[in-house]
């Protein structure tokens, strides 16, 4: 909260959450996304605990052909398993869609590894015994599921507010960066080195013990509704124009 603090000027941050849902209900109910939600899942079942990392880089945002062959590379030289979920904009065309057939470079075979396109289970994959790490933006909501779940990250934000999540994971010691000479500019060899340090290095060592404390936290405060409170009566002081106003417990 500092952080934040500091980054707007020493104004007061009132902490609220985190608010996540149970999840339970982070898969569809039907369809052919809730097959290969099931199919995922089954697959995880099959390895080892630990040994596998979830690359997703959030709902907003699409990679362009040249970030997803440097990542396509770079989990395969990790030599780590992993599930990658990609995602592409839609397309009033579906003969222009680009899916991952398309859009995966020529020759990748993931053997050690699944592309999910579209959608996957994301709390469930980072809460399955099997996910050792997450590849991820560093999007807020994926900061904090990973936080909840104990998953120390690998972070590579790509854009917006990303790197305002990807400086505060590491400055907590959960997460490891991916070195970016530019903003959304990343190297196969990096994204390597990354994933194996975090996977098997002494660095992910330290990091899976700074994440299962962190989780520990994280699940004091969800039980905790007293910061909800604070700021329904800081809202109810600024509504009345700086009067204290009384707010029922």
């Amino acid at each position: 909260m500092d952080y934040l603090s500091e980054l707007l000027g020493g104004k007061d941050i009132i902490p609220c959450g985190p608010l996540l849902v149970d999840s339970g209900g982070d898969h569809p109910q039907e369809g052919t996304a809730a097959a290969e939600s099931d199919q995922v899942m089954r697959w995880l079942d099959g390895q080892e605990p630990g040994s596998v990392v979830l690359a997703s880089f959030g709902s907003e945002y699409f990679m362009s052909e040249q970030q997803i062959a440097q990542m396509a590379r770079g989990l395969e030289l990790s030599g780590e398993r992993f599930v990658w979920v990609v995602r592409f904009p839609k397309s009033p065309n579906d003969e222009d869609h680009r899916g991952a057939a398309r859009a995966l470079p020529r020759g990748f075979a993931p053997a050690r590894g699944l592309v999910v396109e579209g959608w996957a289970p994301q709390r469930r994959i980072l809460s399955h015994r099997a996910c050792g790490a997450f590849l991820t933006h560093c999007g807020w909501n994926s900061v904090l599921e990973s936080l909840a779940a104990g998953v120390p990250m690998v972070a590579l934000p790509l854009h917006i507010d990303q790197p305002l999540g990807a400086n505060l994971a590491a400055e907590l010691g959960a997460a490891a960066r991916v070195p970016q000479e530019r903003f959304g500019e990343f190297r196969a060899e990096d994204v390597a080195r990354a994933v194996r340090g975090v996977v098997r290095g002494e660095e992910g060592r330290a990091l899976r013990r700074r994440a299962g404390e962190l989780r520990e936290v994280v699940a004091r405060n969800d039980a905790d509704d007293a910061q909800i409170g604070e700021l329904v009566r800081r809202m109810a002081q600024l509504c009345g124009k700086g009067q204290r106003v009384a707010v029922p417990n």
